[in-house]
């Protein structure tokens, strides 16, 4: 596996982010938001020094990372609304800056969280009777045959807040979908606040996984609440040895991704990547004096 860092976890001044990552030993990162502006939305000139920096630092690019589709309620979303219309033309967009980076993969998330999708034994009548599922499998069509026109693979995040919000769902997605494009970015963090435990879920979805990100939170389900926390002293740290030891074991061959979103009280995103990035690497890094695996 391919142990690296989202550089904006670290800075958004890309310089100062990829210095600090080979430093600590990472040659693969995703960068998402530098200079203040995301995947997509920066120069041709920003993104030309991007490339350089990366080539300087011998850090590899892995994945493009722009929010597509994120927060798109399916109720308000139809394959010729202007929104979705829009979002297409920013995944074409995602799909150039892939390729101008040298990856091969583009991030996309799922619209937005409905709680409940399906329902049975009288719940259809009350909760959902499977029609937001049915939008969301309809609204793929179009973003999956721009995927297979343009060959390149898009990865669908677990999200706390989309459609696809556990493995299982995510699995659903890629077996109605059936498209040879479609894989998945599996947060197991962010499955975790769906009551999805990692192990189940990384069986679930393993021949689908195209990345993985990594960080830990705590959290009250019932106030709806999450507290991101330094990795190993939150609800991920059960799961952390058996994970990267199952990894391994699968010599699982795409990167594994520290997704910093800790910020400690009175303190920057810097002082939580500090706070997580010896125990990644210890976990998910490559053997001393080896390649990673």
């Amino acid at each position: 596996m391919k142990a690296g860092v989202l550089l904006s976890g670290v800075s958004r001044d890309p310089a100062f982010a990829l210095r600090q990552i080979r430093k600590d030993g990472f040659a693969y990162a995703e960068i998402q938001y530098a200079w203040g502006a995301e995947d997509g939305d920066r120069t041709d000139e920003q993104e030309r020094t991007l490339k350089r920096l990366f080539a300087e630092n011998g850090v590899t690019c892995t994945a493009i990372l722009r929010n597509l589709f994120s927060g798109l309620r399916l109720s308000q979303t139809g394959p010729d609304s202007p929104a979705f219309l829009n979002e297409l033309s920013h995944l074409r967009g995602a799909i150039r800056l892939a390729r101008y980076h040298g990856c091969g993969l583009v991030r996309i998330n799922s619209f937005d969280k409905q709680n409940v999708l399906f329902g049975y034994g009288g719940a259809e009548n009350h909760l959902a009777d499977g029609g937001a599922w049915r939008s969301y499998l309809r609204l793929m069509e179009p973003v999956c045959r721009i995927a297979e026109d343009e060959g390149i693979d898009l990865m669908v995040e677990t999200g706390t807040n989309g459609v696809l919000h556990t493995a299982a769902l995510a699995r659903r997605a890629a077996d109605e979908l059936k498209s040879r494009r479609f894989r998945i970015l599996w947060d197991p963090a962010n499955c975790l606040y769906s009551g999805e435990e990692p192990l189940r879920a990384y069986a679930c979805i393993r021949e689908s996984v195209a990345e993985i990100h990594i960080k830990d939170l705590r959290c009250r389900r019932a106030l709806a609440e999450v507290t991101y926390c330094p990795l190993g002293r939150g609800l991920m740290a059960p799961w952390l040895d058996e994970l990267a030891a199952a990894l391994r074991q699968d010599r699982f061959g795409g990167a594994v991704i520290l997704e910093n979103q800790v910020t400690p009280p009175g303190k920057t995103e810097l002082d939580g990547y500090h706070s997580s990035a010896a125990l990644f690497r210890e976990l998910f890094g490559e053997p001393e004096g080896g390649k990673t695996i």
